[in-house]
């Protein structure tokens, strides 16, 4: 009788560590997806200025719109010359387009000839732009002192 006193504490024991770990682990994965869920990323719009998971949503640069300097600007409209294939394109600008500066609020009159902006628009076939960065800032590397350690420059 007194052998199997301590095998049945030893399974007790293991089936309150076993429930414990499923119910801290089904308590851990409710609030990770209700945090997800529920998470507040952008300043008052609900999302963040790239939309779901960062720039270009799953992992990459798959938001429509596109990247470039500005070669010309109107009230209605940008133009810009894509920095990865050099072509130009002209989206249209209405009073539902959001246009950010350094996550400050601007209008396409703080957009000038020569900026750098990020434009996206709502698929891959609008020339509508719902967004505008103006000299958006990607992070990832060291900031330039005005200095070049560079040979020749």
């Amino acid at each position: 009788m007194n052998d199997t006193k301590p095998k049945d504490q030893t399974v007790q024991f293991l089936i309150v560590v076993l429930v414990s770990a499923v119910i801290f682990g089904g308590l851990g994965y409710w609030a990770g997806k209700a945090a997800h869920n529920n998470a507040a990323v952008g300043p008052s719009s609900g999302t963040n200025q790239f939309g779901a998971g960062g720039p270009g949503g799953q992992g990459g640069f798959r938001r429509s719109g596109g990247i470039g300097s500005v070669t010309a600007v109107s009230d209605t409209s940008i133009t810009i010359n894509n920095t990865r294939t050099n072509a130009a394109t002209t989206y249209t600008v209405d009073s539902s387009t959001s246009i950010t500066n350094n996550g400050a609020a601007a209008t396409i009159a703080d957009i000038k000839v020569g900026d750098n902006v990020l434009v996206s628009t709502a698929s891959s076939t609008s020339l509508a732009a719902t967004r505008i960065l103006i000299n958006p800032s990607f992070g990832g590397g060291a900031q330039n002192s005005g200095t070049s350690s560079s040979p020749g420059v």
